[in-house]
């Protein structure tokens, strides 16, 4: 069972909060900027698509979000902390996505969770086709930096330690999923606009499953491509296929109970 170093050593920097503070937040912050936080593999891409073609189509921009583009409407500080400070779309605030545990300088915070029992799935999968991990989902599970066990420290750094200054706001990867529209207009809402009922879900509609894999097709980067045959939207499905075991449950929930009671999963 082994990690890459590389990634390992940028794993261990995002999800731990001792780590977490200048070297992830821009080199020109604001002071209105906003962070669209979670534990990798629990929707914020997915979300950060349904925010570009919000904005963009209350803007009436000639342009939606796909791969290529997405970066303009929701920058990621792990790709880049050359951020720029002006507002690319007025009046909206910058939404910049994160994976990092609970940050100091992130002022004003829309923290998005997914169910951890999916996220181990997913995250697996995604760490077994990139060649980082090579053991059993079981061994996976209970790496100490990386399974379950860090979800929980990640969701607690959030949830349990965030200061008086902090701004946040939790949504759930799967109350998006059932309802888009009304989950995309609370977040609006959150960031003080309102945007119109057509808008939103135009903007839903844009971000669907079937929309996201023909974006993928045409939009998704070729150099990616070429090394990942894992398709960025078919993991959710794919993650289904790594089934808990009854000791593999017990230990998920051990570790995570106090975290998912708070969140509201059973």
């Amino acid at each position: 069972m082994t990690f890459k170093r590389s990634f390992k050593n940028s794993l261990l920097k995002i999800l731990h909060p001792e780590f977490s503070t200048f070297e992830f937040a821009p080199l020109q912050p604001r002071s209105d900027d906003v962070y669209l936080a979670s534990f990798p593999k629990s929707g914020n891409t997915w979300v950060a698509f349904l925010i570009g073609n919000a904005i963009s189509l209350h803007l009436k921009l000639n342009m939606h979000a796909n791969f290529f583009n997405i970066h303009l409407f929701v920058p990621d500080i792990h790709e880049s902390r050359h951020i720029p400070a002006e507002l690319s779309f007025p009046p909206f605030r910058r939404v910049i996505k994160t994976h990092a545990a609970n940050n100091r300088e992130y002022h004003n915070v829309l923290f998005l969770v997914r169910d951890p029992r999916d996220v181990m799935s997913s995250y697996y999968l995604y760490t077994k086709n990139q060649l980082i991990f090579d053991g059993s989902f079981s061994e996976f599970l209970r790496h100490e930096k990386y399974g379950i066990k860090a979800w929980a420290k990640h969701a607690e750094s959030w949830l349990e330690q965030s200061g008086r200054h902090q701004n946040l706001q939790v949504f759930r990867y799967e109350d998006f999923a059932k309802e888009p529209k009304r989950e995309l207009g609370r977040l609006f809402d959150v960031m003080g606009f309102q945007l119109s009922p057509d808008t939103l879900a135009k903007a839903s509609e844009l971000a669907n499953f079937e929309n996201m894999k023909k974006l993928e097709t045409e939009t998704y980067s070729y150099s990616i491509k070429r090394f990942d045959k894992f398709k960025f939207v078919a993991r959710d499905q794919l993650a289904e296929t790594v089934k808990l075991s009854e000791e593999d449950q017990k230990y998920l929930l051990e570790a995570a109970k106090p975290m998912m009671d708070k969140l509201g999963y059973q």
